[in-house]
């Protein structure tokens, strides 16, 4: 990148065979950093400037330890982290964190909705920090003694935020006639902040202000790295270390509060901010369950991806697969595809995963379909999760096509003279459907 003709971030990636990144290059200040795997392909370690290591190394069920030992940790079932150089953790008999002493003997605590999301946290100071949610899961309110910061949602990702003092909180009264009074919520200017997004992706591109407005430049896995003003101006630039923790700043730490896709940072209780749960960037491990549990795909019900360099988890869920191959030539993994949150509702099930993942084929081979000429697409349809009274009910193995999607997936396989296998719960339906090879089907039609 660079501002005003001058260039300020140059980073040369380097890859192996398996296209798991060994190494990053800053051509201006001449600073690298060495990435290294285990024999299970998670990121184990990063090696900077022929100095410092930093060590994610795994034990065999995929519990995370930060030396080369592997005995700065203690792990329980599920891999719950009970101990670290850093402190002790306790849990309640759901699973849930409870309970941080520091090694420096100060206690944090936390209290949790019904639904399993994060109430409260109760800071060594005994400063008290509140969180509030919308019926599905994402976070509206942040609420300390000083002040409140409330968000609007687009989809799963943070449209508009901003702040005032918690003493102006609207207060909800009932009158003598039984009527619920709210009192109107300060929305104060001079904090309001519009988040842009791409579209259907955790990428942020642009912070917008009274102040000013600010673009956003982030990495392939759509962390942000740096910030720009309108004179072209570098104001803000962040490098992230393996855990996720800030490891080089310049600029206000929380000018740009993102993190890793899909993650917001809470300057007062030192967590991100993950959607579905909470992250401790200081281990590297969720403090609750995924809602998921281990159909979710990673490793433990406490863990993040294995590898931090190619792998997110912008719902602090799972992720959904898909592999193309086209005819003569290697399998290639997709893009990540999820409903749009309502699908259900959309006449036509058009936002299911399903049809947006072959929108975006048709149109990355817009003017050369014939390509996909006797190709295979393998779609599997990875666990997921319906909300049902504010909680999350996982759905362990995927699920079958809708009455939509089923015709749309045979159509496509056969105006593209390819084969589609859409696999879950075990099960794999190959489109063309069996005895409608040449036809073109109407919706709804029934899955067999």
């Amino acid at each position: 990148m660079s501002q005003q003709d001058e260039v300020t971030r140059h980073i040369i990636y380097r890859w192996d065979p398996h296209e798991r990144l060994r190494q990053m290059v800053n051509t201006l200040d001449k600073t690298q950093v060495t990435f290294g795997h285990d024999e299970s392909g998670s990121l184990a370690w990063a090696h900077y400037d022929h100095q410092q290591y930093d060590y994610r190394l795994t034990d065999k069920v995929g519990n995370v330890y930060s030396n080369e030992l592997r005995k700065d940790r203690k792990y329980g079932a599920g891999g719950q982290l009970q101990a670290s150089a850093n402190g002790q953790f306790t849990y309640d008999e759901e699973g849930y964190l409870i309970s941080r002493t520091t090694r420096d003997f100060k206690v944090w605590q936390y209290e949790w909705y019904g639904n399993g999301m994060l109430k409260k946290v109760i800071r060594p100071d005994k400063e008290t920090v509140t969180f509030e949610y919308d019926g599905i899961g994402r976070r509206t309110a942040k609420t300390s003694k000083r002040q409140t910061t409330r968000w609007l949602w687009n989809g799963d990702t943070p449209l508009q935020e901003w702040t005032y003092e918690s003493a102006q909180r609207p207060v909800v009264s009932i009158d003598e006639m039984g009527n619920v009074i709210v009192a109107q919520e300060p929305v104060p200017a001079e904090t309001l902040i519009t988040w842009v997004f791409e579209a259907e992706h955790a990428t942020p591109i642009a912070r917008l202000s009274q102040q000013g407005d600010y673009s956003i430049i982030s990495n392939y896995l759509s962390t942000p790295c740096q910030a720009y003003d309108t004179n072209g101006q570098l104001v803000w630039d962040a490098t992230l270390d393996i855990y996720g923790k800030i490891r080089k700043i310049k600029g206000a730490n929380h000018f740009i509060p993102l993190r890793f896709a899909g993650q917001y940072e809470d300057a007062e209780t030192g967590l991100y901010y993950n959607r579905f749960r909470y992250y401790l960037p200081e281990e590297g491990v969720y403090i609750s369950q995924d809602p998921l549990k281990l159909a979710g795909g990673n490793r433990t019900l406490y863990s993040y991806v294995q590898d931090t360099n190619s792998q997110v988890d912008p719902l602090g869920l799972n992720v959904v697969d898909a592999v193309l191959t086209l005819k003569g030539q290697a399998p290639q993994q997709l893009p990540r595809v999820k409903a749009t949150n309502g699908a259900i509702n959309v006449p036509g099930r058009t936002e299911d995963a399903e049809q947006k993942l072959l929108r975006d084929l048709k149109d990355q081979y817009k003017g050369r379909l014939k390509e996909l000429n006797g190709a295979t697409l393998d779609i599997e349809s990875k666990p997921t999760f319906i909300f049902r009274n504010g909680k999350a009910i996982p759905i362990d193995r995927g699920m079958k096509p809708c009455d939509w999607c089923n015709p749309e997936m045979h159509n496509f396989a056969v105006r593209r003279k390819m084969k589609i296998n859409y696999t879950y719960n075990k099960k794999t339906v190959s489109y063309p459907l069996a005895g409608f090879e040449k036809q073109i089907l109407t919706a709804p039609h029934v899955c067999p």
